[in-house]
């Protein structure tokens, strides 16, 4: 399950088995009272919606470049692969990143650009 809190409108996530992109979050005062998936399709549960797994396949997908034998780039930002831990790391200062949410987090709050889906 997604921890609802991270999610962002523009952000990936999946649900039975389809990936979808978070079109809108409509709240009731501080609680979130329904998720809207691609434009249309509103959830009022969100159990479903689950974080899609970062992989070297979801980089390339989001634009990022291979440099190097276990890194990504785009523009400025270097993301390593620990393959020990399965885990990406940005600049190799930042925490962990396991999931595609939290890599486009990440980098619209540190770049202020959106990573855009390639297919």
């Amino acid at each position: 399950m997604i921890d609802i809190k991270e999610l962002r409108i523009g952000n990936l996530v999946e649900r039975d088995g389809l990936v979808f992109n978070v079109w809108d979050l409509k709240r009731d005062g501080l609680q979130l009272d329904s998720v809207i998936l691609d434009r249309h399709i509103k959830y009022n549960s969100y159990d479903d919606i689950k974080p899609i797994p970062l992989t070297k396949e979801w980089l390339e997908r989001l634009g990022l470049k291979p440099f190097g034998k276990y890194s990504y780039t785009k523009g400025k930002f270097i993301i390593h692969y620990r393959s020990r831990e399965n885990v990406f790391r940005i600049n190799k200062r930042y925490s962990s990143i396991t999931t595609v949410h939290q890599l486009q987090n990440l980098c619209f709050s540190l770049t202020g650009e959106e990573l855009q889906l390639k297919d």
